[in-house]
């Protein structure tokens, strides 16, 4: 009875597929940026602090915004931003994809908060995914994102 069980267990392990190990490891960060949001516009990329990982960029950035615009009840305005932001530093290219909401009351827009994700990266950043929260100033001109960079996968 001991050899027929011995037995079946080995026709199982032969018959399981391999077992992969996928180990990520994430930094936390703040990304800032300053500038027009149709001209020229700079990025500073650190990592939040206390984090042990040492990431650091900065350089130049391009942000394409398209903004729609919904009325509400009583002359209340509500719109979503989704945008692009490249930024361009010494390590590569970091793609990022960005959403967001704002409110007018009275014709003045408040601060604009939602989401960003890292679509693509070159360079150094490659192989980088990772995504946060973000929050922009009245006229988008600065934006400080917080959130987390996986860096190994």
């Amino acid at each position: 009875m001991l050899v027929a069980f011995a037995g079946t267990v080995s026709a199982l392990a032969a018959a399981a597929p391999a077992a992969r190990a996928i180990i990520t490891h994430g930094v936390p960060v703040v990304i800032e940026t300053h500038g027009h949001d149709r001209g020229i516009r700079r990025f500073t990329l650190t990592q939040a602090e206390g984090a042990g990982e040492r990431i650091a960029d900065s350089g130049a950035a391009t942000l394409m915004v398209e903004r729609s615009s919904v009325e509400a009840a009583r002359g209340v305005h509500v719109r979503t931003l989704h945008g692009v932001e490249a930024l361009t530093g010494t390590h590569g290219i970091l793609t990022l994809r960005l959403t967001a909401r704002q409110v007018s009351r009275r014709g003045r827009w408040s601060q604009a908060e939602g989401t960003w994700a890292l679509a693509h990266g070159t360079g150094e950043y490659a192989s980088f995914r990772g995504g946060g929260e973000l929050r922009c100033e009245q006229g988008l001109s600065t934006a400080r994102l917080t959130g987390m960079i996986i860096t190994a996968l």
